[in-house]
């Protein structure tokens, strides 16, 4: 009888246990289905920023760019799986690559930076991209990318109007002055003109 006692004492510590264990699984696929909408949700939410945002890793791998990122080179994640792919196609002059490898080294001794670079797109357009670096522990480094092209296009429209309008300027300024000389000069000829004449009519009266 303490056999049957003890083994219906272990059935029921074992029901007891593997309903806690059910339930903890429970809890546990609630969570990851909760973590999962998260994820999700954050997924939308970047791809609908008007910013590219890119996520690299202590190993220059690509781990996360959203859909603008795409939508500003062309590039896709594929193309562009570590920092020496991107180096390599968004600045395809050795010259100014070298030049961006170096300033993205500095850029790493400070916790944020923010860079303005020609970029080389897919369809070998070149856009002026505005970059914003936050650098995170384990080597990460958070990135994103605003196409300000039509912005720059807009300053130098605006810089070559300034200039066209200074020296629109400045010609206006010598024409005026150009005016009041002839009409200086004209004003002093026809007065010793004028004397000559009656001082002619006068010699001509007494002859």
């Amino acid at each position: 009888i303490a056999i049957v006692l003890q083994n219906c004492r272990l059935n029921d510590q074992l029901k007891a246990r593997s309903l806690k264990l059910e339930r903890e699984i429970g809890l546990l696929k609630e969570t990851e289905r909760a973590l999962g909408n998260e994820r999700t949700i954050l997924d939308r939410l970047f791809d609908n920023l008007p910013l590219g945002i890119t996520l690299w890793d202590g190993r220059r791998s690509l781990v996360h760019a959203n859909r603008r990122v795409g939508e500003i080179t062309g590039y896709s994640t594929r193309e562009i799986q570590c920092l020496d792919d991107w180096f390599l196609r968004a600045f395809p002059d050795p010259v100014y690559r070298d030049k961006v490898i170096a300033g993205w080294h500095r850029s790493r001794q400070v916790p944020a930076a923010t860079k303005e670079l020609m970029v080389t797109c897919r369809d070998n357009d070149v856009k002026s991209i505005e970059f914003r670096a936050a650098f995170l522990p384990n080597d990460k480094a958070l990135v994103t990318l605003n196409d300000i092209t039509e912005r720059e296009r807009a300053r130098e429209l605006k810089r070559k109007l300034e200039a066209e309008t200074l020296v629109l300027n400045k010609m206006k300024a010598i024409d005026q002055l150009r005016s009041r000389f002839v009409e200086t000069v004209t004003h002093e000829i026809r007065t010793p003109v004028t004397v000559l004449k009656s001082a002619v009519e006068t010699i001509h009266a007494g002859i």
